[in-house]
């Protein structure tokens, strides 16, 4: 792999930077892809027997992590954009209604389009590959 495919797989673990709402979704259904052929695929793994069954216990495990470690990080990047903490994650440990106000605030609400305390904006960083500064 060359650096910039390594770049674009750094970007899905990193929690620095920003991420617009169309990469949002982006990544959400590519991790919504991936957890549904994986899992049915760990499932079957767990019919084959004992080994079958651990073998399909560590691939959950590791499956598990890197949902969850993308997820949060995507999420961060996300609130980076609209110039807020990541911090505001926390949002979504409130019962019943957390999960759901951070969904629409993430997948909804515009970022800042200029320079934040966390980076260029989208529109920003185009026009700049341009030559083309505000």
């Amino acid at each position: 792999m060359d650096g910039s495919h390594m770049e674009i797989l750094g970007k899905f673990f990193s929690f620095e930077g920003r991420v617009a709402r169309g990469q949002y979704w982006i990544t959400c259904a590519v991790l919504a892809v991936v957890t549904a052929i994986a899992y049915p695929s760990l499932w079957f793994i767990s019919t084959l027997g004992n080994a079958g069954h651990i073998a399909s216990v560590i691939g959950t495990a590791f499956g598990l992590f890197f949902l969850l470690w993308v997820s949060i990080a995507v999420s961060i990047r996300r609130w980076h954009d609209m110039d807020r903490s990541g911090a505001m994650m926390l949002i979504s440990l409130v019962p019943l209604v957390g999960g759901l106000i951070v969904l629409i605030w993430l997948g909804f609400v515009p970022g800042t389009t200029r320079r934040n305390s966390y980076g260029r904006g989208g529109t920003e960083a185009i026009m700049s590959r341009r030559g083309v500064y505000y």
